[in-house]
């Protein structure tokens, strides 16, 4: 881990080229942590580290033709409307904090990315643009949790590494000493929302599921998204009990969605991949500093 904070406010980022729906390499650069890319796909602009689209957005509107997994940031409003103060560790092109920022007037967003050539392409090539209302650190996430004395509503997790050409989940992102770190930099309904790769139920499970274990011991309660048609999971633990089920959260989005309280166009959409079946979290790993074997359980070979 980098010990290294720096602020950066976000620029104006640079102009987009239409490419006719042909697909079309627009930046190349390889950091200290990935081979990184930006194409443009037809009316999208997709960010790669190594062969893994890391984030996607539209580039006429930036809350249509994201990836499906930062669709489901957006249910974090539907357990608690009174989201203000938002932290993100990991930047990849911005998608998330973007879609934020336009949704809610009165949310602020502060980001943690360890990579300054990905905070650079989310300026130049992303649309990340010049706002009061979003600041951005180069820092390890960790390193920001454990340094800052800030509050946060929501802490997103989102941060990949590229290992054997797949995407890896830094392992000190996903322990119990971690999630208790992370926990103390929350309001009292804070909550913790993380993108995980795997399936909540079945032979792609095992890295969902271990996560989900490890916050259930810090957290009262874990929900669960099943991001189809993408192999991911979504998780969100909360520091309160929600009495929650699918049908109650399709409603409350419809409802939040005709009044303007979470105008991002697809809530609905993501509120029914709501898993009504608790995962099994009772043979899952639990993951700490001293073991956390994140490799091995998304199957890549070291």
């Amino acid at each position: 881990m980098t010990d290294r904070c720096r602020w950066f406010p976000a620029t104006p980022s640079a102009s987009h080229r239409s490419n006719g729906g042909q697909q079309l390499s627009v930046h190349k650069v390889r950091s200290q942590h990935s081979n990184i890319y930006v194409e443009d796909e037809g009316a999208c602009r997709v960010l790669y580290f190594g062969d893994n689209a890391e984030s996607r957005i539209n580039r006429s509107d930036p809350l249509k033709g994201g990836l499906k997994y930062a669709e489901h940031f957006h249910c974090a409003f539907l357990l608690n409307p009174h989201i203000h103060k938002v932290l993100f560790i990991g930047l990849g092109g911005g998608t998330g904090p973007t879609q934020f920022l336009r949704c809610y007037p009165r949310v602020q967003v502060d980001v943690a990315e360890i990579d300054p050539a990905v905070i650079r392409i989310a300026r130049e090539y992303f649309g990340l643009t010049d706002n009061r209302r979003i600041r951005i650190v180069e820092a390890d996430g960790r390193v920001f949790v454990r340094r800052t004395r800030r509050q946060y509503d929501l802490i997103v997790v989102d941060a990949y590494l590229t290992k054997a050409k797949r995407n890896l989940i830094p392992p000190h992102l996903t322990t119990l000493e971690f999630f208790s770190e992370a926990k103390a930099r929350l309001s009292e309904r804070g909550a913790i929302c993380y993108n995980v790769i795997g399936m909540p139920y079945g032979i792609t499970s095992a890295m969902p599921r271990a996560i989900a274990r490890t916050m259930k011991c810090v957290f009262p309660a874990v929900h669960a998204f099943d991001v189809k048609p993408s192999e991911n999971t979504v998780l969100i633990a909360t520091q309160h009990r929600p009495r929650v089920n699918r049908s109650i959260l399709v409603a409350r989005a419809q409802r939040y969605k005709e009044r303007g309280s979470i105008p991002f166009p697809q809530i609905v959409k993501t509120a029914r991949n709501y898993c009504d079946r608790p995962l099994d979290i009772d043979s899952a790993y639990l993951l700490t500093d001293d073991d956390a074997p994140v490799a091995q359980l998304l199957e890549i070979d070291e």
